[in-house]
């Protein structure tokens, strides 16, 4: 019955993605493709590909040297990223299935509500840039690890307590750090994953249930990411750069501006661009003020009242952890792309796809009309997002469209 339900689930998400990209894939290479794959030498072959290692994103780049080694045209890259972003699709639904009846007393439409919010997590049009912008795939493939690593923890700890699932969690974790460095912030996920069906039990008690005699396994794999560090020169460089005060004075001040814009217009499919260039605050003024404080107050709330509205803190606090620290792990120049938001808008469209369903409901025989409606809405909103990738002059005068004054 299981996989029947999967099966359809699958093929109702890979139809809904092929209408949604499927005139994009043989959309030629543009701007930051040459430079990370077309014109890099080091990702034109396995051998080449191992020559420079020990580097930076490892399993990215083999990625790519396994694409150009198969086949170089851009079509097949694009139908990689596309794979991922529908397996992903489907790692969200059965996320959500199992999150629900967690999050909510009543388990009344979970299957409804899983299923409309992998609909609209595969069809997003902020998306596009994960799955067309072959440059991006590292926040696709990160996020497939990143959602198979979490839903691993989760059957861990709800279920069968097997080291087999704590492990595999562990290693599908280290896959996503070795593909892009902001996976590192999984563990944070995890432990709010285990705050929700263990509310009263103390960090330090939690970390003793958890871990149990595994413990030194934990440690020895949590330690991994720190060895494979040490044999990266490049990473060191960028350590240096997260710790520089003025660096973290710098991400630290953008912030509220880059959340505001994440919220007010990327979640909502609104002027999406390549190329952001904001305006952000040199000092912190007093629209910077109202907005950090405004972020502060919102995962304070989160944090204290979690108990009460676990669907809505949950999904507060799953937002922030994704896009921390300054949602990158490393300094940015832009601070805002629509990638970023990849893990992070899972949590909202949950919430609203929970909403959607409840009130679907109140229409009767009409109730599937609402959910239906959406999907089509942000399907078509994809569609049209793709277009503007069939050149790099498309790409770059959707982004003039967005911001004239470049």
């Amino acid at each position: 019955m299981l996989f029947n339900k999967s099966f359809a689930v699958g093929m109702l998400l890979a139809a809904l993605l092929l209408l949604a990209y499927g005139h994009a894939l043989n959309f030629p290479f543009q701007f930051d493709d040459y430079n990370v794959i077309v014109d890099e030498p080091k990702v034109h072959s396995l051998s080449a590909w191992w020559q420079s290692m020990p580097g930076m994103r490892s399993l990215l780049k083999l990625s790519y040297a396994l694409n150009w080694q198969l086949e170089s045209a851009p079509r097949f890259f694009r139908t990689f990223n596309l794979f991922c972003h529908f397996v992903t699709s489907i790692l969200v639904w059965k996320l959500c299935v199992k999150l629900l009846p967690i999050l909510r007393k009543d388990a009344l439409h979970t299957n409804r509500i899983a299923l409309l919010t992998a609909c609209l997590f595969a069809l997003h049009p902020a998306h596009t840039e994960v799955v067309t912008y072959i440059s991006s795939r590292s926040t696709g493939l990160m996020g497939m690890f990143c959602v198979a690593s979490l839903l691993f923890f989760l059957s861990y700890i709800t279920h069968s307590r097997k080291a087999t699932y704590l492990i595999a969690s562990i290693v599908l974790w280290l896959m996503a750090i070795l593909v892009k460095e902001p996976a590192i912030v999984l563990p944070l996920l995890a432990w709010l994953l285990f705050r929700l069906g263990h509310p009263k039990v103390s960090i330090y008690a939690g970390f003793k249930q958890l871990a149990g005699y595994k413990k030194l396994l934990l440690i020895l794999l949590f330690s991994a990411p720190i060895v494979y560090v040490w044999f990266v020169p490049q990473y060191a460089n960028l350590v240096s750069q997260v710790f520089s005060p003025a660096s973290l004075y710098s991400q630290l001040l953008s912030q509220p501006t880059a959340h505001m814009h994440y919220l007010t217009q990327t979640l909502l499919g609104l002027n999406l661009n390549v190329d952001y260039q904001l305006d952000l605050p040199k000092t912190l003024d007093l629209q910077a003020g109202l907005q950090a404080a405004w972020i502060l107050a919102a995962g304070g709330m989160a944090l204290f009242y979690f108990k009460h509205f676990p669907l809505i803190c949950f999904c507060v606090l799953w937002w922030f952890v994704c896009l921390i620290p300054s949602n990158s792990i490393v300094p940015r120049l832009d601070i805002v792309n629509d990638r970023q938001i990849y893990l992070a808008s899972i949590a909202p469209i949950l919430l609203a796809s929970t909403y959607v369903i409840h009130l679907s409901e109140k229409l009767k025989k009409l109730k599937l009309m609402p959910p239906a409606a959406l999907i089509l809405l942000v399907l078509g909103a994809s569609w049209m997002r793709n277009w503007d990738y069939e050149s790099e002059v498309t790409l770059w005068q959707s982004s003039l469209r967005q911001q004239a004054n470049k």
